[in-house]
């Protein structure tokens, strides 16, 4: 396969960095007719020797020609230059497979577990801080920025939440032994969703106008992929199968209170929210947390523990094992997520991902300055 040679000039970057170009062979998420909970894709060996051969072309540029890459950007800044290079990387490489990733995107209702691109080839020490070094893990940020642009997403972060960063670490933090957060690791972090407090629908950001809403999706990057720590989700339709037809009619009211969760700052509690939305396809979209959900009503809070006490059913989990170099989407609207609770080897190789949130529309977005677009509030 011919690697494209990629070393543009940054100032080539800036002057396209506004635009999402289009591709005529995107697809949207969950378009087919039939989709599936989880959808995995193996991309074959040449596009793995195809993509490390094409980063290794990036990493020689600068010393080769005196010229930066947009790898030199930083991501928490320069999310769009991030997103349109990354793609045009990510397309290159995958272009043999690029019908069947636009495939997956189509037929994926809950999440994507894609395999074969290519990890760091040298993975820095896990950062048990919570904060890594950019500049350590460019492959990883390429796979998952060039992931989330193919499938029409757009990176953002929140003011409130990771210092106002994209880029999270999920990674044991030697401080945070007890936080329920991605962070924490000694308790399991109970089933939610990211962000419940925030709005879904469009209609619901009059009602509380100054917050963006929840993302729509979580994108990992895995780094460091531990066996004893796998990815679990429950597909929100499969636990509503599971209840009456009056339990979910309850969780369609505005009887709920919310609470942000450990992870963001201040603590905010929205209050009069129902727990499943309709979804306009027959389906709904929840704002479950398992821990910060609480009903204003008996109703509503029995219909909050039959919802809770379906969560342990096994048969409905799914279960994706990590390996470094995968990327997994999830969608935060259909979906729930939980980590099982573990005890770090503070060895350098710990469990650690990087996290980004993407939505559907930068309109989904309350910006906290125009300086930059996509930090929302």
């Amino acid at each position: 396969m011919t690697i494209p040679i990629f070393s543009r000039r940054l100032e080539t970057t800036a002057r396209n960095m506004d635009v999402h170009e289009p591709l005529a062979s995107a697809t949207t998420w969950g378009s087919a007719t039939e989709t599936k909970s989880l959808v995995s894709v193996v991309l074959p060996p040449e596009v793995t020797r195809a993509a490390q051969e094409r980063a290794a072309v990036l990493r020689d540029v600068p010393q080769r020609t005196g010229k930066k890459t947009f790898s030199e950007l930083e991501p928490n800044e320069n999310q769009k230059t991030w997103e349109l290079e990354s793609r045009r990387y990510l397309h290159e490489c995958v272009d043999p497979s690029i019908a069947e990733l636009f495939s997956a995107f189509a037929s994926c209702k809950n999440s994507l577990h894609l395999r074969g691109l290519p990890g760091e080839e040298l993975p820095p020490t896990a950062p048990y801080t919570g904060r890594s070094n950019f500049r350590q893990i460019p492959q990883t940020l390429m796979n998952v920025f060039g992931v989330i642009s193919l499938m029409g997403g757009y990176a953002f972060a929140y003011s409130s939440e990771n210092h106002g960063n994209t880029i999270r670490d999920v990674v044991a933090r030697s401080d945070a032994e007890f936080e329920l957060s991605s962070q924490g690791w000694r308790n399991a972090l109970p089933w939610h969703m990211d962000g419940a407090f925030r709005p879904i629908l469009t209609t619901e950001l009059n009602n509380v106008p100054d917050l963006a809403k929840a993302p729509r999706w979580l994108v990992f990057g895995v780094i460091y992929g531990s066996g004893e720590v796998p990815f679990i989700f429950i597909p929100v339709d499969a636990l509503l199968q599971r209840l009456s037809k009056s339990e979910i009619q309850t969780l369609c009211q505005p009887e709920f209170d919310v609470h942000s969760s450990a992870s963001f700052s201040p603590a905010r509690i929205s209050s009069g929210l129902p727990i499943l939305v309709p979804d306009g396809r027959g389906g709904y979209f929840s704002r479950f947390n398992q821990v910060r959900c609480f009903g204003t009503t008996a109703a509503g809070r029995n219909a909050l523990t039959s919802f809770s006490q379906v969560l342990h059913e096994p048969e409905i989990h799914y279960r994706i094992d990590l390996e470094p170099g995968d990327i997994v989407v999830l969608d935060n609207w259909t979906s729930l997520h939980m980590r099982l609770a573990y005890s770090p080897h503070w060895n350098g190789v710990d469990r650690w991902l990087v996290r980004v949130y993407a939505a559907q529309s930068e309109q989904d977005g309350v910006p906290v300055c125009p300086t930059n677009p996509r930090v929302w509030k």
